[in-house]
């Protein structure tokens, strides 16, 4: 990320929405508490497999980067195929991620989430911002809400 100009890692998608709507005096809140995605992103596993997973970034720093390059570029052009590619992009290796973890990570949440949102969406009109990862494919946030009878399309 460091090769685009202007890139702050402290200025994220979700932070920038947030702040916004707070300066617009809307309401602001949250489909997980952060008690919650800790318990994902550190609970879920163990130490060993934490640390595995740790030295793969570590190790395959050039693989990373790529990957980070081409799942920006494809969220950037609205390509959900493209963004489904990089997430199921797998090297046959210890540093895939197993089913088990892409289910805690994100289609389990997914599905968490399209059940909590027409709740949401029925007060009020509702602007949500999640991951790219959570978008696409058959078990991804918007097919869920398709399912659910939602008309969805993309904003430019």
């Amino acid at each position: 990320m460091k090769k685009h100009d202007g890139f702050n890692p402290q200025a994220t998608f979700d932070g920038y929405f947030q702040q916004v709507a707070q300066q617009q005096g809307k309401g602001v809140g949250g489909l997980e508490t952060v008690d919650f995605q800790v318990g994902v992103l550190f609970h879920g596993q163990s130490l060993e497999r934490q640390k595995e997973l740790l030295m793969c970034l570590v190790d395959n720093k050039e693989h990373t980067e790529l990957m980070a390059e081409q799942l920006v570029e494809a969220f950037f052009k609205q390509d959900l195929v493209g963004v489904k590619a990089v997430m199921d992009e797998k090297e046959q290796t210890k540093c895939d991620s197993t089913p088990e973890e892409e289910d805690a990570l994100i289609y389990n949440r997914n599905a968490n989430w399209a059940k909590l949102m027409p709740q949401i969406m029925a007060d009020k009109a509702t602007f949500f911002a999640v991951g790219a990862g959570h978008l696409p494919g058959e078990k991804g946030v918007l097919q869920l809400l398709k399912n659910a009878g939602y008309m969805i399309e993309g904003v430019k």
